[in-house]
């Protein structure tokens, strides 16, 4: 059985002798778009050819935009976009469009299907690239397809519906709710989650005395994601967001509030912590003046 490293092989020959099938026809831009798409469908992508629907504008020389393949292309912008030209056709303009192509993309590739060059959010120094060298593809071939995952991970540069946003908050509470549920089941038996039973004891004393653990595991995922919400709708610096700064904008709250939040500062739990980063990294992405 192969695995998914050795399949990414085959797609990338595959690839390779598209690009070979296609230079010998005549080296045409527009032949090398489809062997780009079947490449990146095979590192998990949604590609889709724009090149028929561009402006003629400075800047305007994007062939193929890229979603994850799991995203609704209407409700996300595209986390990538590749300019793509005939084999040896990287000239001098299409080096002196890239700066604005960054702009609008944040995470561009630049390629004639054997010279790559990749550039990744938003900045204008090319942050990896090499050459392949016709004959020799396979001497480079792990180097190319970890070159193109990295590239793959990118986030999307911003998202722009409402719908998308709660689905995207909805899993991360989901995520939030199972690790403090299962903080609370394993027992209070390591110190660390001593703040966690605390919060949950004076819930349940002061507040809710019939508060089991699962409606506290809930309250708290809850609590936590729209509370970070709000902290990015209250944020007056649009161009970055993280957990230091929904403190701040958090702390004329009530005491109560105030407990909750002191634990996105330091989560004990890595997994906690890592679902936390994620949440703020997607709220720093969202357009929340068109929200």
């Amino acid at each position: 059985m192969r695995n998914d490293d050795d399949n990414l092989k085959i797609a990338v020959e595959k690839y390779f002798q598209a690009v070979n099938v296609e230079f010998h026809r005549g080296n045409t831009e527009s032949a090398y778009n489809n062997p780009i798409i079947e490449l990146f469908k095979s590192f998990g992508c949604n590609p889709v050819d724009i090149s028929t629907q561009r402006k003629e504008e400075v800047g305007g020389n994007i062939d193929i935009l890229l979603w994850h393949e799991n995203e609704e292309i209407k409700d996300i912008e595209p986390f990538g976009a590749i300019e793509v030209k005939k084999v040896d056709g990287i000239d001098e303009r299409a080096k002196k469009n890239l700066p604005i192509e960054i702009k609008r993309y944040g995470n561009v590739i630049l390629t004639d299907n054997y010279e790559w060059r990749f550039y990744k959010d938003s900045n204008e120094q090319m942050v990896s690239g090499f050459k392949l060298e016709k004959d020799k593809i396979k001497d480079k071939i792990d180097l190319f397809i970890q070159t193109i995952k990295d590239f793959v991970l990118s986030t999307p540069t911003n998202i722009k519906s409402a719908s998308k946003l709660a689905e995207y908050m909805a899993h991360y509470a989901q995520t939030i709710r199972e690790i403090v549920r299962g903080i609370l089941q394993g027992g209070n038996s390591k110190p660390m989650y001593n703040e966690l039973f605390a919060l949950y004891s004076k819930l349940k004393t002061d507040l809710l005395q019939d508060l089991t653990q699962n409606a506290f595991a809930n309250m708290y995922a809850q609590t936590i994601v729209y509370g970070l919400f709000i902290a990015r709708y209250n944020d007056k610096t649009l161009n970055n967001f993280n957990r230091g700064e929904a403190i701040v904008n958090l702390s004329k709250e009530s005491h109560l509030l105030q407990q909750f939040f002191q634990h996105i500062a330091m989560p004990k739990h890595p997994t906690l912590n890592d679902a936390i980063e994620k949440l703020c990294k997607l709220f720093a992405i969202t357009d929340i003046n068109t929200l």
